[in-house]
This record gives C-alpha cells, sequence and structure tokens, in this order.
C-alpha cells in the first residue's frame, strides 16, 4: 500500500477531480507505506460575478471586463430602472463561474408607452372636453375658436386626433 497525500490545484486544461501530476512517475518500484504525492484538478478557476445590477450599462460592461468575463447586452421596458441601467444579469451576480463565461445585462429602455384611445371630443363644452381628456390620461393642445353654424358656440367643432385612434397617454 502507498499512503496518498493529496493537493488540490485550480486548472484550465485538466478536468476536475482529475490527477494533473504525481511525485512517482507510472510504473515505477515504490516502498510500501510510501507517500506518493498526486495533484488534483479543481477545475477551472471559479470567478465569483459582481453585482452590476443599477448600474450604468458603460460602467457595468466595463467591471464585467476587468473581472475576466465576455458581456452581451439586451434590452427590456422598466418601470422601475432608469433608461441605460442594468435590470439584471445572467447569470446572476455572486454565482461562481469560469473565468471567461459570458454574462448577459439586460438594460432598461425606460417604461413602455402604455397607449389610449382618443375620445370623441366633437359637441361637448371646452371643460367637458378637458374633463374626458384627462380621463383619457391625454392633455388638451391648442385651442381654437371658429365659427360653425351646426355647433353651440363654446363647443368642440374639430380636434387634431380622430376619435378612437389609439395614441401615447400624456399626448395633447
Amino acid at each position: 500500500y502507498v499512503i496518498p497525500e493529496i493537493e488540490y490545484q485550480e486548472s484550465e486544461e485538466i478536468p476536475e477531480n482529475k490527477v494533473i501530476s504525481q511525485s512517482v512517475q507510472p510504473g515505477s518500484m515504490v516502498s510500501q507505506g510510501s507517500t506518493v504525492k498526486l495533484v488534483v484538478s479543481r477545475g477551472a478557476a471559479a470567478v465569483e460575478i459582481p453585482n452590476v445590477v443599477g448600474k450604468e450599462e458603460s460602467e457595468a460592461v466595463a467591471i464585467l471586463y476587468e473581472a475576466g468575463f465576455k458581456v452581451s447586452t439586451d434590452t427590456d421596458y422598466s418601470d422601475d430602472v432608469e433608461e441605460g441601467f442594468v435590470i439584471s444579469s445572467n447569470p446572476v451576480a455572486g454565482e461562481k463561474v469560469a473565468d471567461g463565461t459570458m454574462i448577459t445585462l439586460i438594460i432598461s429602455i425606460g417604461p413602455e408607452a402604455k397607449k389610449t384611445e382618443v375620445p370623441d371630443l366633437r359637441g361637448l363644452s371646452e371643460s367637458a372636453a378637458k374633463d374626458k381628456l384627462a380621463a383619457a390620461n391625454l392633455k388638451a393642445g391648442t385651442i381654437t375658436e371658429d365659427y360653425n353654424d351646426s355647433v353651440t358656440a363654446g363647443c368642440v367643432v374639430s380636434q387634431s386626433y380622430s376619435p378612437d385612434m389609439e395614441v401615447e397617454e400624456g399626448t395633447s
């Protein structure tokens, strides 16, 4: 019998739990009870992914490159994260992965524009039209007066967006 003395070492080339080297050459005779030193692979060096969530895109990419990672980006809408800043990463921060692993960052493009239907304002008083616009999350644009013999004075004759048309909330 021999007494193994095992040392573990990270290796990019030798798979985990495989022998990298040994103190005695294969096929050599050794005395019973001798110590044979083995260096066994732990596998590739594990590097912890830094937390870059909430950082500006260019800063996050620089941090990850400096830590030895490859970086790709994708985008998504976010109501909570400012445009141009990191929403999340995959794999996630804190996970230990091999040096050179590809990290995908999801970058905010800001909140998704919400759409609303333009109400029909024709024939309404100015205040009623403004109330109806506010209820649809829209604003009154430029108001001009025009004579029309079929519409009561002070009421809406025409509007710049057609009724039932979809526009972004906040449109004037």
